[in-house]
C-alpha cells in the first residue's frame, strides 16, 4: 500500500460540497435582488440578459451538486465560470455606462476581482488557478481596450480603470508566487514524512508506518466487526549469512525479499520491514486460513527464488488473526510467538496462531 492517502482530498471535496449547497442559493437570491434592483432604472446588458442567465445556471449547478451528477472539477469550473461572467458582464456595463455612477460600480468589481483570483487559486491550485485567473484579466482588459477604441472616453474611468489593472496584475504575480511558495513547502513536508515512515535500506514502509497503518485497521476493524490477519516473516539463518558473505550481501538479500514482498502483495496490504531481517504483512478483511494461504504462497516465493549470493534463502512465517475482544498488543505478540514457533520446529515453514498459545 502506498503511503500516500487520499482521504484528506475526500474530505475536502466533501467540505466544498457542503460549502456550496448553502452558498449557491444565496447567491442566487442575491441575483434575483439585484435583477429587481436594475430592472428599475433600466434594462442593461446585466439586468436585462447575464444576471437571469447566471442566475439560472447557479441553481442548475446547485442541483447537479445535491445530486451527485458531473464530474465535480468541471462543476467548479463552471461555478467559475458563472462568477467571473458576472464580473464581466457588470465591467461592460460600467464601462460603457457613462454616468456618474459607473466609477462606484467600476472599483467595486475591481475589489470583487480580486477576490475571485484568491478563490481560483484555492479552489483549482497554483497551476490552474493562474490559468483561470489570467484568463478572467485578459478578457477584462480586452474590455477595456474595445471601450478605448470605440471612442468612450471618461477621464475618470479610465484613470481608474488603468489603476484597477495595475493592482490586479499585481496581485496575480503575488498569488502565484505566494502558490509556487506554499507548494514547495507541502512537497518538502511530504518529502519529509515519506523519509520518516521509509526503511532506507529497502525502501519498505518502516516500523512506524507499520505501526499506524495497525491502529487505523484496528480501529476500523473493531468499528465495524470485521477481521484482518498479520503475517511475521523472519528471514532464516540469517546472522550465518552475514558471517559467511558480509554484510553487503545480507543487505542485498533484503532487498530482494523486500522487491518479493512488495510485488506480489495485493494493493489493499500494507507491507513492511519490522526490524532486522523481520518484515510484517498487514492483511485487511482476510481469515487465518487464506492468511496461511498468502504466507505459503510469500514462503515459497523466497525459497525458490535466485538470491544474489547465490545460495538458498528461506524464510519463516508466523500469522495471526484478530480475535474478539482481543488488543492490538495482544495480537502482536501473539504473532510474535507464532513465528517463534515456526522457527524452533523446524524453519521455513509457515505457522498459525491461535488463542490457546502460551506467550513468552
Amino acid at each position: 500500500m502506498s503511503l500516500e492517502r487520499l482521504a484528506g482530498n475526500d474530505q475536502i471535496t466533501a467540505i466544498k460540497r457542503a460549502v456550496y449547497l448553502i452558498a449557491l442559493p444565496f447567491a442566487a437570491a442575491a441575483g434575483v435582488l439585484l435583477f429587481q434592483l436594475e430592472s428599475g432604472q433600466g434594462l442593461r446588458l446585466i439586468s436585462g440578459v447575464g444576471l437571469p442567465l447566471l442566475t439560472g445556471l447557479k441553481l442548475v449547478l446547485w442541483l447537479f451538486f445535491w445530486r451527485r451528477w458531473g464530474t465535480f472539477f468541471v462543476l467548479e469550473l463552471l461555478l467559475f465560470a458563472d462568477i467571473s461572467l458576472l464580473l464581466l458582464s457588470s465591467l461592460i456595463d460600467s464601462v460603457f455606462e457613462l454616468s456618474s455612477g459607473s466609477v462606484g460600480n467600476l472599483a467595486s468589481i475591481g475589489y470583487w476581482t480580486s477576490v475571485l483570483y484568491t478563490l481560483a487559486f484555492l479552489v483549482f491550485g497554483v497551476r490552474y488557478g493562474l490559468k483561470l485567473s489570467l484568463a478572467v484579466y485578459l478578457s477584462a482588459f480586452g474590455v477595456w481596450i474595445a471601450a478605448v477604441l470605440s471612442g468612450v472616453n471618461n477621464s475618470g474611468e479610465q484613470s481608474l480603470l488603468s489603476h484597477l489593472f495595475v493592482a490586479n496584475g499585481l496581485s496575480l504575480l503575488l498569488l502565484y508566487a505566494f502558490g509556487v511558495l506554499v507548494q514547495e513547502q507541502t512537497r518538502q513536508a511530504a518529502a519529509h514524512k515519506q523519509e520518516a515512515n521509509t526503511d532506507l535500506l529497502t525502501g519498505l514502509p518502516n516500523r512506524r508506518f507499520l505501526q499506524a497503518e495497525l491502529e487505523r485497521e484496528f480501529e476500523r476493524a473493531v468499528r465495524y466487526q470485521q477481521t484482518f490477519s498479520v503475517v511475521m516473516l523472519d528471514i532464516d539463518g540469517f546472522k550465518g549469512v552475514n558471517d559467511t558473505f558480509g554484510h553487503p550481501v545480507g543487505d542485498r538479500i533484503l532487498q530482494e525479499v523486500a522487491e518479493l514482498l512488495r510485488t506480489q502483495a495485493r494493493t489493499l496490504d500494507s507491507v513492511g520491514r519490522w526490524g532486522g531481517e523481520e518484515f510484517l504483512l498487514l492483511l485487511p478483511e482476510l481469515p487465518l486460513t487464506r492468511a496461511c494461504k498468502v504466507a505459503e504462497r510469500f514462503r515459497l516465493l523466497i525459497s525458490e527464488h535466485d538470491f544474489a549470493h547465490g545460495g538458498p534463502v528461506t524464510a519463516s512465517l508466523g500469522v495471526a488473526e484478530l480475535s474478539a475482544q482481543e488488543t492490538l498488543d495482544a495480537l502482536l505478540a501473539r504473532v510474535d510467538r507464532t513465528l517463534y514457533d515456526a522457527k524452533t520446529e523446524g524453519r521455513n515453514r509457515v505457522m498459525p496462531g491461535n488463542l490457546n498459545q502460551t506467550l513468552y
